[in-house]
């Protein structure tokens, strides 16, 4: 695998399958596809994913309406105080 994701989905995948938590943050979350992962992974567990980017939100919200996922809590926020 060549790029950062494909090295880092398999162990994603291990961490949140085997996870007990219950709320699971992605921050930054882009489309959506580190969250859609645990969404689909770990189903009882509440995602939340933070997009602040409103072109990049879109496809985000469209990604969890295509994927039928009702534990994504999608936001259009940035979780920082420094402009960037």
């Amino acid at each position: 695998m060549d790029s950062f994701e494909g090295e880092t989905i398999p162990y994603f995948i291990k961490l949140v399958s085997r996870s007990r938590s219950m709320k699971i943050m992605d921050i930054g979350a882009n489309t959506g596809l580190y969250a859609i992962i645990a969404a689909i992974e770990n189903p009882t567990a509440k995602v939340y994913a933070f997009e602040p980017h409103p072109i990049i939100f879109k496809y985000l919200k469209e990604n969890i309406k295509t994927n039928s996922l009702d534990n994504i809590a999608a936001e259009q926020s940035a979780l920082t105080i420094t402009t960037g």
